[in-house]
């Protein structure tokens, strides 16, 4: 169809007819040969002589193809567009729809966009696409970051800020923000997802709906933090009650039981002494007995010996019993001791109770 173009202007301007002819033709030949941006100049010169011959299939392909190449894809699509409007085979016009579908994943992603109240409409800031209604699937925005400007009929404005990936899809809900009240007992700073914005009691306007962090610090007491929703156009009351640190004073229980170990570890140190001295008197009574010549004297020595060694017996055991109470109560101690030197902040989102309020 081209050449035959040409074969028909050639009847009155047959040098110009040569030049194009030949423009394509070392257009067609760089396009074969992979130099796309030679091939794209080419093609471009001589563009309008074929629109105006009523356009070609194979040459809108070409263009789309050294486009999609150069790395080009905004055009790109835009010329498999004006592609798939001329007639062609199916198998062709199919694998310009797999082309279309593969650039898109290398350089768009999709967002599905939500709206909170449904009849806001939104703008992409900083492009010139035109206002839209929610719901609405975005599939014409490069990877990269974009502000979603929502304005509802009344004309309040919601603003979200979105990451575009290529190949991914997300959803994105642009809502209304709104308000967040935070009090604690005692006052202290507050953070919200981790930035300071201020101390109790807080009023704050104008924040993103959705799920937020909030924490309140106060000196001496457990950081206290808890998730909370905040609703579109709506309003959050926080009520967080921190609990206080156990103070660096002496750990009272710990040394009260560490003296008790000590003072019964000692008595149970004393009984051994003494239930030793009464088996010694055992012995010593036992050998006035053996030695005695006189029955009376005998028989005082074996009384001696035999009160003596039950002395010593019952002085044992509780010589015993003392010093297990005692090394059980200093193993008490250490272990308070031990649990004292631990951290002393109870854990984030467990330190105080609070109180939640929503109003929308």
């Amino acid at each position: 169809m081209i050449s035959l173009l040409f074969a028909l202007c050639a009847l009155w301007a047959p040098r110009a007819v040569n030049d194009l002819q030949a423009t394509l033709d070392q257009a067609t030949k760089a396009f074969e040969a992979g130099d796309y941006a030679a091939a794209l100049e080419g093609f471009r010169a001589v563009e309008p002589t074929i629109v105006q011959a009523g356009d070609n299939p194979v040459f809108r392909w070409n263009i789309a193809r050294c486009l999609e190449e150069l790395g080009r894809p905004d055009e790109a699509i835009a010329a498999f567009d004006t592609y798939l409007t001329l007639p062609d085979t199916p198998e062709n016009q199919a694998e310009a729809r797999k082309r279309m579908a593969g650039i898109r994943a290398r350089f768009y992603g999709t967002v599905d966009v939500t709206c909170a109240p449904a009849d806001m409409r939104f703008d992409v800031e900083g492009t010139q696409a035109p206002s839209r209604a929610c719901p609405v699937r975005l599939e014409d925005l490069r990877a990269g970051r974009y502000v979603l400007v929502g304005t509802t009929p009344d004309g309040r404005e919601a603003r979200r800020v979105v990451e575009v990936r290529a190949g991914v899809e997300q959803a994105v809900r642009l809502a209304l923000p709104g308000r967040v009240r935070v009090g604690s007992t005692p006052p202290g700073t507050v953070t919200l997802d981790g930035e300071p914005v201020g101390r109790t009691p807080l009023v704050l306007d104008a924040v993103e709906a959705g799920q937020r962090t909030v924490a309140v610090r106060v000196p001496g007491h457990a950081v206290w933090s808890q998730a909370v929703e905040v609703p579109p156009d709506g309003e959050v009351t926080v009520r967080a009650q921190p609990l206080p640190l156990r103070g660096p004073g002496p750990n009272w229980p710990a040394w009260t039981v560490s003296g008790a170990a000590v003072a019964t570890l000692a008595t149970g140190a004393a009984l051994f002494f003494e239930a030793q001295d009464a088996f010694d008197d055992a012995e010593a009574a036992q050998r006035r007995y053996d030695a005695a010549t006189d029955p009376t004297a005998a028989s005082s020595a074996r009384v001696d010996a035999e009160t003596a060694r039950d002395d010593g017996r019952l002085t044992r055991t509780a010589s015993l019993a003392a010093l297990g109470i005692g090394v059980g109560l200093a193993g008490i101690a250490t272990f308070l001791f031990l649990r004292d030197d631990g951290p002393r902040e109870a854990p984030s989102g467990a330190a105080g109770a609070s109180a939640l309020e929503v109003r929308f």
